[in-house]
């Protein structure tokens, strides 16, 4: 189970790594931009999806984070989690994402994310359909932080 300083501490090297302040978080640890109370089940992760929103950087900071902080590297065996650097054109986010998006700010001085608002997250993993994005979405609604309405408009029903 992930926590918040693990997401903080992945961010803030991503971001010293690549040289950008402007990354952008996705998938189930965006889940601390919108909420201090968290289901366990939403946070059934040890990954930290990021990617740049640049996409003429895309492959270079896909690099760096997954050379330095992706599955099994030092930086995951010291801090118990990793960054999995995600391609934008694969994450089924809806067209105009931005426009809801709102910034996370880590525990760290001037290091932050750009964030989707959950709904959107929330049909980025409804497209993928995992059971762990069927978990993270039952355990979002349950909770109220996942709107309802939202997911009826896709003929979710979980």
């Amino acid at each position: 189970m992930i926590r918040r300083d693990q997401v903080d501490r992945i961010i803030r090297a991503a971001s010293l790594a690549t040289g950008r302040n402007d990354l952008v978080l996705v998938g189930s640890t965006s889940i601390f931009a919108h909420a201090k109370h968290i289901p366990a089940e939403m946070l059934q992760t040890n990954e930290v999806d990021l990617f740049s929103p640049d996409p003429s950087d895309v492959l270079r900071v896909r690099e760096i984070i997954d050379g330095a902080l992706g599955p099994a590297s030092e930086f995951e065996q010291t801090f118990g989690a990793h960054g999995d650097a995600v391609d934008p054109a694969i994450i089924k986010l809806p067209r105009d994402w931005q426009e809801r998006a709102s910034t996370y700010r880590t525990q760290f001085e001037g290091i932050t994310a750009t964030v989707p608002a959950l709904d959107d997250v929330a049909i980025a993993k409804m497209m993928a359909w995992r059971d762990k994005d069927k978990t993270w979405i039952k355990a979002g609604l349950r909770m109220g932080l996942i709107s309802h309405d939202t997911m009826l408009c896709f003929g979710v029903q979980v």
